[in-house]
């Protein structure tokens, strides 16, 4: 939820967040589309089985690509906090200079901190 709420607080009037459960068995999927059903920029995806995170993560984005037909896709976990209002302006700046077809992070500390 706070990975959500910090990417909606960022300066963008073209986001959509497409949010994959990979078959939790707490309820979680179900609280999230929930907690999300009428907010117009959130899909909620369920997994109907634990296909692996980089399977979960291809569901999304294929979702995400037909349906919204992006110029580009950030995919994150949910553990992600964006900092800076200006994420979708860094990105769109430095994808219109290169033309990536996929951009990784910088890793400022390996002890979670």
């Amino acid at each position: 939820i706070s990975c959500v709420k910090s990417i909606k607080e960022g300066n963008s009037n073209t986001k959509q967040i497409v949010i994959i459960d990979n078959f939790s068995n707490n309820g979680t999927g179900e609280k999230l589309q929930e907690l999300y059903e009428s907010d117009s920029e959130i899909d909620v995806l369920i997994n109907h089985e634990n296909a692996g995170f980089a399977r979960g993560n291809n569901v999304a984005y294929q979702f995400a690509k037909e349906k919204y037909k992006p110029d580009f896709m950030v995919i994150m976990n949910n553990d992600i906090e964006i900092e800076t209002e200006e994420f979708e302006k860094i990105v769109t700046d430095i994808y219109r200079k290169e033309k990536f077809h996929l951009l990784g992070p910088d890793i400022f500390s390996t002890t979670y901190q």
